[in-house]
């Protein structure tokens, strides 16, 4: 269940922002904390600003998800819409915004240094989760350096906090269930997100007829982003195939996707395109692609938690290892032993859940390929 405390900060503007040609608008990600669940559900009661969310996490040892959970939210975040800001004469207008990353690699901040985490970004997502067995709880803390001169006192300030609560299977729709929200904030103004995935998957062009204001919606590669509730005409075109129309009724905060097979004109392709090898199931009149494609997805995320789960494996018997050999030369205490002993097992035992989840996803993309 997703609970959503993020306040809403709608523009009253009676004329669309232009695009300001100022510096673009940076976000920039924490490594997550893991904490026992009660101190998150303390953390959730009395609120953190950026100062003590960096005290609390100088306390926390590394967990199994540190880097898992800030990954998805991140992956899923592009494209990014644009943020609503004021320019020196006080209008609005629309600025870029960008993910703090290097390559493909996210470059991930210490909560524990304080404001040093926000130097050189605008915003920062930082968070703390728990693990009981399959399920986790996780309260994500959004920190913003505001607006003109909110930069010397950011640290003292209350984020905006997304919440989330499920089990590790979960972690599939996370960042769907979090994206409204948090491209939300990072765009100043509330709107809901409408990812469209066609058939073929490149080459299309995405418009919405009647030629709507982009102070109610706007498109970004193959992401709208909804401001104004309403019903929309999504208009896809590609060359070689029928234009593919779908009117839907889209209204912020909500996350929605659209799955849009175009159809080609003309005779049958053949393989001697490339197009034709996404079409090559029609000549093969195989009825349960979609079935397979999905058993495929689920497989895949499966395999990338196992994977992403075997060096924290590694790490966590690695220090229950180091621990046990202190312990014996009395260099620290049996509590100390005891915690990374529970940190190993949790570790070794989601590795495992997370094989056999994987053989059984394999198990069912088998079954759909027959």
């Amino acid at each position: 269940m997703l609970v959503l405390l993020l306040t809403s900060l709608n523009l009253q503007a009676q004329e669309v922002p232009k695009d300001a040609t100022s510096a673009p608008w940076v976000l920039g990600f924490s490594r997550f904390i893991q904490v026992s669940p009660e101190l998150l559900a303390n953390l959730e009661t009395r609120g953190l600003n950026l100062e003590q969310a960096g005290e609390c996490a100088a306390q926390s040892a590394e967990g199994i998800l540190d880097r898992t959970i800030p990954a998805l939210l991140a992956s899923a975040l592009e494209p990014m819409p644009k943020r609503v800001a004021k320019d020196n004469d006080g209008k609005p207008v629309l600025v870029k915004t960008l993910l703090n990353q290097s390559g493909n690699d996210l470059r991930y901040r210490e909560i524990q240094a304080g404001m040093e985490a926000l130097k050189g970004l605008d915003g920062l997502v930082a968070g703390f989760y728990s693990l009981i067995g399959e399920n986790i709880e996780c309260s994500i803390l959004l920190f913003s350096k505001g607006g003109e001169g909110a930069a010397s006192n950011a640290g003292s300030m209350q984020p905006d906090v997304l919440a989330f609560s499920g089990s590790i299977s979960d972690l599939d729709s996370l960042a769907a269930r979090l994206l409204p929200g948090l491209l939300s904030w990072a765009a100043g103004r509330e709107l809901g997100i409408l990812d469209v995935r066609t058939e073929p998957e490149h080459g299309v062009l995405l418009t919405v007829g009647r030629n709507p204001s982009p102070m109610n919606i706007y498109v970004a590669g193959s992401r709208l982003f909804i401001h104004e509730a309403g019903e929309y005409e999504i208009i896809m075109n590609r060359k070689g195939f029928e234009e593919g129309r779908r009117t839907l009724a889209l209204r912020p905060g909500y996350y929605s996707s659209l799955d849009v097979k175009l159809t080609s004109i003309g005779s049958e392709p053949t393989l001697g395109s490339g197009e034709s090898i996404f079409s090559a199931d029609e000549t093969l009149r195989w009825e349960e692609k979609s079935r397979f494609i999905e058993a495929e997805r689920k497989f895949s995320a499966a395999l990338g938690r196992f994977i992403i789960s075997v060096p924290l494996s590694a790490l966590a018997l690695g220090s229950y290892f180091s621990y046990s050999e202190a312990f014996s030369r009395s260099a620290v205490s049996i509590d100390a032993l005891s915690w990374s002993g529970a940190g190993a097992i949790i570790s070794v035992s989601l590795s495992a859940a997370f094989i056999v989840d994987s053989a059984l996803k394999l198990m069912d993309v088998l079954r759909a390929s027959r």
